[in-house]
């Protein structure tokens, strides 16, 4: 093989190669991004403290919501646990009867003088009072709930009291040094206030009639959440319950020596 030919030749080979490798090779363009500007940048930073500082404050408002319906939470139970010593029963029965036999020697020796029945005495007692456990018959001696209005010159105690199913109230309440001084300062109330004896409270020996008769003339003005009047009816209730009636026949039969 001459010079010349293997010139050619090497020029073919190499020709050869370079379009093997042009064959292999992957022809891409390159896709170039536009370069995001700090303006940009800035808004997108801005957006996401923005929904950080969202939920941090939505999470805030959230504790302090809970922090506040606590505290309210708290001062309701204290309130309610301030009257619920007027509303709620002792369980124990003897603990009633020793209440009903501390006042009856008392409620038979009124009516001798009032001509209140002592069925309805010591039904107001245990109504008014809560079987005498109540912080104004413990504390003042009052079992009836008499407030010192205006006319009253006597001791008085300050008390929140229930007077309807939902209202409470803040008022001054007559203060004895005995339940014995509380069941005859009751019994002057009823005498020296006209409007019992209108509505016949001293006219009738039936303690359904004294019972509607002190509703009537407004001792009470306790509603159920009806707005229905449910003094008189109470009172029956607990005298139909204990057999209170009994001493009504005692001190009426004149069985009962003073």
């Amino acid at each position: 093989m001459t010079r010349r030919n293997r010139s050619s030749q090497k020029k073919r080979a190499s020709s050869s190669r370079k379009s093997q490798r042009n064959a292999r090779g992957v022809n891409t363009t390159t896709i170039r991004r536009k370069p995001v500007s700090k303006k940009a940048n800035l808004n997108r930073k801005t957006r996401a403290s923005r929904i950080f500082l969202g939920a941090r404050s939505r999470r805030l408002y959230i504790v302090v919501m809970m922090i506040a319906l606590l505290f309210v939470a708290s001062i309701i139970v204290a309130s309610v646990r301030q009257l619920m010593d007027n509303g709620r029963e002792p369980d124990d029965i003897s603990s009633k009867n020793n209440f009903i036999m501390s006042i009856e020697g008392s409620a038979m020796r009124q009516y001798k003088q009032t001509g209140v029945l002592p069925s309805i005495i010591i039904a107001q007692a245990i109504l008014e009072s809560n079987w005498g456990e109540s912080q104004l018959s413990t504390k003042g001696y009052n079992l009836f709930g008499i407030k010192a209005d205006p006319s009253w010159h006597g001791k008085k105690i300050k008390f929140r009291t229930r007077e309807n199913y939902d209202d409470v109230i803040t008022a001054y309440f007559r203060k004895y040094d005995s339940w014995d001084d509380s069941i005859e300062d009751h019994g002057k109330f009823l005498t020296e206030n006209k409007r019992y004896r209108r509505f016949g409270m001293f006219e009738t020996k039936d303690y359904h009639a004294q019972a509607q008769a002190l509703e009537d003339a407004t001792y009470s003005t306790v509603r159920n959440s009806q707005g229905e009047k449910i003094y008189a009816r109470t009172l029956v209730n607990l005298i139909d319950k204990y057999r209170l009636y009994e001493y009504d026949r005692r001190v009426l039969s004149g069985d009962y020596k003073n």
